[in-house]
């Protein structure tokens, strides 16, 4: 009878050592998870800073001997063959790694021309407006997403505008100026 007493107690022992170990592995995989969740947007942030990199730089070059940006469009540098392809949805529609649609057209306010990048979440619109992109900008509007592709320079004069003697943004402007809509935000780059 003593044998069946011990026998049992070791079982009980054995159920909650089992629990005690699925306590530690459930804690172990949410903090995994979260942690993949955090790895994962900062590839999508890293992603969209090289693509606007890219696409400023195809643009310009192509664009080098010409002396002005007329005819610029989506469908244009689509044509190209130079975008990657998971940015290309369609004839004429592009997007981000975040899924957010992304514009490019030329404006005629000094021959220039402006990248839209819609549906960013707070920290790559930070990362984004707080990035040097070099000489030629002349203008980042930091909008709520859904911003619109304007033809001429629009003069907004709000908190979001900012022309190039501010350029690049500090993080705490960034930060500031990204506020967004529905967990998401829009910005325009210009350039000329």
């Amino acid at each position: 009878m003593n044998f069946l007493l011990s026998k049992s107690h070791q079982l009980g022992r054995s159920t909650i050592e089992i629990l005690g170990v699925l306590a530690i592995v459930g804690v172990l995989s949410i903090a995994g998870i979260s942690g993949y969740a955090r790895v994962m947007e900062k590839m999508k942030i890293d992603n969209t800073i090289e693509e606007i990199s890219m696409v400023i730089s195809t643009i310009k070059n192509f664009y080098q001997s010409q002396g002005n940006y007329s005819a610029l469009e989506n469908k244009s540098i689509i044509s190209w063959g130079v975008l990657p392809q998971k940015m290309i949805t369609g004839n004429d529609t592009l997007v981000n790694p975040f899924n957010g649609d992304v514009k490019i057209r030329s404006i005629s306010y000094d021959s220039g021309f402006v990248i839209v990048y819609n549906g960013l979440p707070k920290n790559a619109c930070v990362a984004a407006a707080s990035m040097d992109w070099g000489n030629g900008i002349t203008h980042l509007f930091v909008s709520p997403s859904g911003y619109e592709l304007p033809r001429s320079f629009p003069k907004y004069l709000d908190n979001g505008e900012h022309d190039a003697t501010e350029l690049p943004l500090p993080i705490s402007h960034a930060t500031k100026d990204c506020w967004c809509t529905h967990s998401t935000c829009g910005l325009a780059l210009f350039f000329k």
